[in-house]
């Protein structure tokens, strides 16, 4: 679906790269991939830093892709702590994870943001046949209170077209496999300590990373018209809107890029986005929503200012709650 036939004359005489376009003249192309919950952080993240780095077990199937991959850390979407709107971290997670603001706790009322893959779909959208690709695998709800007061919409939804439309398409139907339990010290599995409980959660999180290999893959093998593979002419983010998934946390955000975006990323690193911030730092509570370290990490949004310039779009300078542009991608 991803592949791309283009003339050979089209590229041949490309001079300078235009938006959503590699240097070569390829598509370049851009997906969000979502999975809720958080993670179990300390098999999550790599050893070492920079290029220098040793992946973590839950991403193993990923080392045939080290070259083409970069994982972050300490990236942080504060909008999505509780404030004064109280419990609700389940909703607030998936809509404000590519939106960045605030969303407005009701069933009905539906206010968030244009979410950043809308806006690359702006910019870029008129060169496919649809500007963007919604997709869900999990059974969608719009309506009624799935989580202290918020709108179905906001737990199913991450893409916003405008502040109060949500982009779903269609669903993509994986049978009871896409149900992700979360870990919570107190909701033993069949007797398990805290301890199982968590090792049971990285098994989990390891077969959906074995599913996200299968599709990087075949991006890798799959060519464009220039040699390269589309892979090389992507640039894909895996990642979540919760850290621990025991205490509700927002802040260092599992977010990994694959793909080396035309050229435009420097690719095969771990990059802690606050150095100051450990993110191995345990939360500060144990329960749900989780205390911020008194440090706080690089604004998520920052990280979409940034990866808007590697898509070849300039002039956006603000962006939900970014600070300035995170350029280290």
């Amino acid at each position: 679906m991803m592949e791309s036939f283009v003339p050979r004359k089209t590229f041949a005489a490309a001079s300078t790269p235009s938006v959503a376009t590699t240097a070569s003249g390829m598509p370049l192309r851009t997906a969000f991939l979502y999975h809720p919950n958080g993670v179990n952080v300390k098999k999550w993240h790599p050893t070492g830093d920079g290029k220098d780095f040793q992946l973590g077990e839950t991403h193993q199937p990923l080392a045939d892709f080290k070259d083409k991959l970069q994982i972050f850390a300490n990236l942080d979407q504060i909008n999505a702590t509780g404030g004064e709107d109280g419990g609700g971290d389940h909703a607030r997670a998936p809509g404000v994870w590519l939106t960045g603001l605030r969303i407005k706790k009701s069933e009905k009322d539906l206010r968030s943001n244009v979410s950043i893959d809308q806006i690359i779909a702006q910019h870029a959208g008129s060169l496919t046949p649809l500007p963007s690709l919604d997709l869900i695998s999990d059974g969608g709800r719009k309506t009624g209170n799935c989580d202290n007061g918020y709108s179905c919409e906001y737990l199913y939804n991450v893409s916003w077209r405008m502040a109060t439309i949500v982009c779903l398409l269609g669903s993509v139907n994986l049978a009871d496999t896409t149900r992700r339990p979360h870990y919570k010290n107190n909701e033993n599995k069949t007797d398990n300590t805290p301890e199982q409980n968590l090792e049971w959660m990285s098994q989990i999180e390891h077969w959906y990373m074995e599913r996200f290999a299968k599709f990087v893959r075949r991006l890798d093998e799959a060519k464009d018209a220039d040699g390269s593979s589309v892979l090389d002419n992507s640039i894909i983010m895996y990642g979540a809107g919760n850290s621990d998934s025991n205490s509700h946390t927002h802040n260092n955000l599992p977010t990994l890029v694959v793909g080396r975006g035309g050229g435009a990323l420097n690719a095969r690193r771990y990059v802690n986005a606050q150095p100051t911030r450990d993110p191995l730092t345990p939360p500060m509570n144990s329960g749900g929503n989780g205390t911020a370290p008194k440090v706080r990490g690089a604004p998520m949004c920052n990280f979409f200012l940034g990866m808007l310039e590697k898509v070849g779009i300039h002039g956006v300078d603000q962006f939900g709650d970014s600070t300035g542009k995170f350029t280290d991608l």
